[in-house]
């Protein structure tokens, strides 16, 4: 049987392991957090970009004529 100092030396390492532990994964969500801002940037940059090119495409040119069948 396990004296009441034995028990209370582990649950005082438990708690400290998992305490560090608790700290490393809220570091990690914070890079995470930091990863997926740039990423959503970016994608709202190549968004942006993508919605030019397909205004560019839709708007005819200065001058030309959409029916040149005259």
């Amino acid at each position: 049987m396990l004296r009441d100092s034995d028990t209370g030396h582990d649950l005082s390492a438990a708690i400290v392991s998992l305490a560090a532990e608790a700290t490393l994964l809220e570091a990690r969500v914070k890079v995470l957090r930091e990863e997926l801002a740039s990423v959503n940037d970016r994608l709202r940059s190549v968004s942006e970009e993508l919605n030019l090119l397909n205004l560019r495409l839709m708007v005819p040119p200065a001058g030309s004529r959409r029916n040149d069948s005259t």
